[in-house]
């Protein structure tokens, strides 16, 4: 899917979306559940885990 396609989907902005998918702005609980409901992934693989 393209940006441009989820920000229409989703109802962000292409711009936010491209500021999420680059890594410049991190994601709320909400845009991770919005995404995660629209690309059919579990909310975690928007996660980068890190062991301590």
């Amino acid at each position: 899917m393209t940006q441009a396609a989820f920000a229409s989907i989703s109802g962000y902005s292409e711009r936010v979306v491209s500021y999420y998918c680059s890594g410049e702005r991190r994601m709320s609980p909400e845009a991770m559940f919005t995404a995660s409901s629209i690309l059919k992934v579990p909310m975690d693989q928007f996660y980068e885990w890190i062991k301590l």
